[in-house]
């Protein structure tokens, strides 16, 4: 059993291994014949948090008498690539349209709002953060400690704020919360972007009140007092007609280049790269 008492292996009685979290039955097992290789004096099996492959979580691994580990789930007898959770990535560059976003490795999720004229924790405050709930790190270490402390991203928000010059970037690790809160804007104005496998919207608001918002499949159906606040960036953006440019299965609409153009922000890399504001916030 896991330290924390949440993640166990329960031998089967065909003599295989499950492991399970919280009590339940979990994904990952081994037959009764992978179990038996591990079967190895001077070792014992365990859990560790470990780096994996770019993604860091908790497993079941095979340590020798020197705590030295022999064996890692999916991974199989003297693994490599393993790395301490205190390590950084390398920063490489991108071909993509948003080297940003490729580097806070959020895949086809994330959410992100542009506040304009606040601090990192005023934006985090905002977003209900008490004083308490903010500490400095890094993005990486934000999320290994989220996923070290088995944080239940259904009951908290997990969530970092980067200075852009006199503005701040609001990200969200698997969330949607800055589409929906125009109250971010108060005093100033907030543009958010947020996008998953099965859904995406994008919002601009002003002083507590949303102007705009669409979803990025409706070019043509921007909801709002003030649509023109999103559609009057479409030509710059070279979509003379939203209509013809919809109608083009080869258009792919970009989210995040609408954003910098509305907030009046340039992300990079190395806004991002070094320490930020960050918080866990119970939802």
């Amino acid at each position: 059993m896991s330290d924390n008492g949440k993640r166990s292996i329960v031998r089967r009685p065909d003599g295989g291994l499950d492991c399970r979290r919280d009590g339940g039955a979990g994904s990952t097992g081994l037959s009764a014949d992978e179990a038996r290789a591990l079967e190895l004096p001077g070792t014992r099996l365990t859990w560790r948090f470990l780096d994996v492959g770019g993604s860091s979580g908790w497993m079941p691994v095979l340590v020798d008498e020197q705590e030295s580990v022999v064996w890692t789930h999916h991974e199989g007898f003297f693994p490599s690539g393993h790395r301490p959770i205190d390590t950084e990535p390398t920063d490489e560059s991108s071909d993509g349209p948003e080297p940003w976003m490729d580097y806070l490795d959020m895949g086809e999720h994330y959410c992100v709002t542009v506040i304009q004229n606040v601090t990192p924790d005023e934006a985090l405050r905002r977003f209900g953060a008490a004083d308490d709930d903010i500490s400095t790190s890094t993005w990486r270490e934000l999320r290994d400690r989220a996923a070290f402390e088995e944080v239940d991203d259904h009951h908290n928000h997990v969530v970092a704020a980067f200075a852009l010059g006199p503005h701040a970037l609001l990200v969200e690790d698997i969330g949607n919360e800055g589409v929906h809160r125009p109250d971010l804007s108060v005093g100033t104005l907030a543009v958010s972007a947020f996008r998953n496998h099965s859904s995406e919207h994008f919002s601009v608001s002003r002083d507590g009140t949303e102007l705009a918002s669409m979803h990025l499949s409706a070019l043509c159906a921007v909801e709002g007092t003030h649509p023109d606040e999103i559609t009057k960036v479409f030509p710059e953006m070279g979509i003379g007609d939203a209509e013809a440019f919809e109608s083009d299965p080869e258009n792919l609409f970009n989210d995040l280049e609408l954003l910098r153009r509305i907030a009046g922000v340039s992300p990079d890399v190395a806004d991002l790269a070094g320490q930020g504001s960050v918080a866990i916030i119970p939802s």
